[in-house]
C-alpha cells in the first residue's frame, strides 16, 4: 500500500486532538493569509447586499453552516436569517445566487489565496466575529519521528500563535461545529463560547491558554 509522507491542510481543518502517530512538522502563514478574519460577500458585484459601515440589515439571509459564525451574527443583529450552506468557495458563491442568499460568510484567507477579494462585501474585525483557532495558517502533517522533512520552513510565531489558540479550544471542547472560537493577535490570546443563536456570548482575553479555557468552562460545564 502506498503511504504519504506529507499531507496540506489549512490548519484550521485539522481536529484540535493530536492523532496518534502524525504530528505537525510546520505551521506557517502565506503573506496574503495574515488577515485571517471572516467577512460576509455581497449577493452581486454590481448590486452590493452589504454596506461597510453597517453591513448586517434585519432580515438579511446569510449563508453558513459554521455554528461559531451563525452565534456571532445572531448576536450582532438577532433577526438574520442562517441558512446552512456547505460546500467548496466556488460552490458556495455559486449557491449564494442560485438560493438568492443576501450573503455569505467565509475566511478571508481563502478568498485571497484565490484572488477572490473582489468578491468581498465587508472584512469582519475580530472584535465583531472572531475566527476559528488556526483560521489564515498552512499546515504540514507528517509522521511522527518525521518532523524533520518540514522543520526548515515552520514558522515560530504562527506555530506560537496557532497553538494557543488550538490549545484552548481542545480544552474547552469545541471544534468547527461548535460555537467556540479563539484568535492570538500576537500579544494575547481571545477566545469565546456562546449560545447556538446568539443568545449569549461570553469572551475572555489573556496570555495563558489554559487560564483562559479554565474561565470559560464555566459557561459551558
Amino acid at each position: 500500500m502506498q503511504t504519504v509522507p506529507v499531507a496540506r491542510f489549512q490548519r484550521s481543518a485539522i481536529h484540535t486532538r493530536a492523532h496518534p502517530g502524525r504530528c505537525l512538522g510546520l505551521l506557517h502563514f502565506a503573506p496574503a493569509a495574515l488577515k485571517n478574519t471572516d467577512e460576509v460577500m455581497s449577493k452581486t458585484n454590481s448590486e452590493p447586499a452589504i454596506e461597510s459601515d453597517n453591513p448586517l440589515r434585519a432580515g438579511m439571509r446569510i449563508g453558513t453552516a459554521s455554528a461559531r459564525r451563525r452565534a456571532q451574527l445572531l448576536a450582532l443583529e438577532p433577526t438574520l436569517s442562517i441558512e446552512p450552506l456547505r460546500g467548496n468557495i466556488d460552490t458556495r458563491l455559486r449557491k449564494r445566487g442560485e438560493r438568492g442568499l443576501d450573503a455569505v460568510v467565509l475566511a478571508a484567507c481563502g478568498l485571497d489565496r484565490l484572488g477572490l477579494d473582489a468578491e468581498i462585501g465587508r472584512r469582519f474585525d475580530p472584535d465583531e466575529l472572531l475566527p476559528e483557532a488556526g483560521q489564515g495558517s498552512l499546515a504540514l502533517q507528517v509522521r511522527a519521528g518525521e518532523e524533520a522533512l518540514v522543520a526548515v520552513a515552520d514558522d515560530a510565531e504562527t506555530r506560537r500563535r496557532v497553538e494557543a489558540e488550538r490549545r484552548c479550544v481542545a480544552l474547552v471542547g469545541g471544534g468547527c461545529l461548535a460555537p467556540v472560537a479563539a484568535f492570538h493577535d500576537g500579544a494575547s490570546l481571545t477566545a469565546l463560547v456562546a449560545d447556538e443563536d446568539g443568545a449569549w456570548i461570553e469572551r475572555r482575553a489573556g496570555i495563558d491558554p489554559e487560564a483562559v479555557a479554565r474561565e470559560l468552562l464555566s459557561f459551558v460545564s
